[in-house]
């Protein structure tokens, strides 16, 4: 192999492999205190709005297992935790029955909020000022409505980071 062939060593087992790595944001994580209901929400997150029905999708055990590797235990206690902060609601639909998600925007941007002010009052007790690419402020978190969420999604735009989050959620 070439150094100049492949921009990066991902983009050479990308291509070696044949499929694209799923995306997945730390903050979710963070916020479920599980890195496993992080990937599970940030897989959620990029299937809402891409079915038939705009408010429900369905996701089998199976293809969620193949996307993710979470096992049917990891996946039902990711949904577990997201249900118990009321960020996900499910339904079993269709015949034959398949599992579907509805995933609470609103509430997941007022844990958002929530969190980032948690984080910056630790912050202020530390007596610490963290200039970090990471630092979160209710301010950006404010800068996210469901509205310009739900307006993305209408019109199946790829969403444009707001700069100040860049560092943040689009890692």
């Amino acid at each position: 192999m070439r150094d100049d062939t492949y921009k990066n060593l991902n983009s050479f087992f990308i291509e070696i492999i044949g499929t694209q790595p799923i995306a997945f944001n730390p903050i979710l994580g963070k916020m479920a205190n599980s890195a496993t209901a992080g990937l599970f929400m940030s897989q959620l997150l990029y299937w809402t709005n891409k079915g038939r029905d705009r408010d429900w999708f369905y996701k089998t055990i199976t293809d969620t297992q193949l996307e993710t590797c979470l096992t049917r235990s990891e996946q039902s206690r990711a949904i577990k935790i997201w249900k118990g902060m009321g960020v996900l609601e499910t339904k079993n639909r269709g015949i034959p029955r398949r599992r579907h998600f509805h995933v609470n925007a609103e509430k997941l941007l007022k844990l958002m909020r929530e969190y980032a002010n948690k984080y910056a009052e630790s912050n202020i007790q530390d007596g610490k000022k963290r200039l970090t690419t990471t630092e979160i402020t209710s301010e950006i978190i404010s800068k996210i409505t469901p509205e310009r969420i739900l307006a993305t999604a209408k019109r199946k735009l790829p969403i444009k980071p707001i700069p100040e989050f860049q560092d943040i959620f689009f890692i």
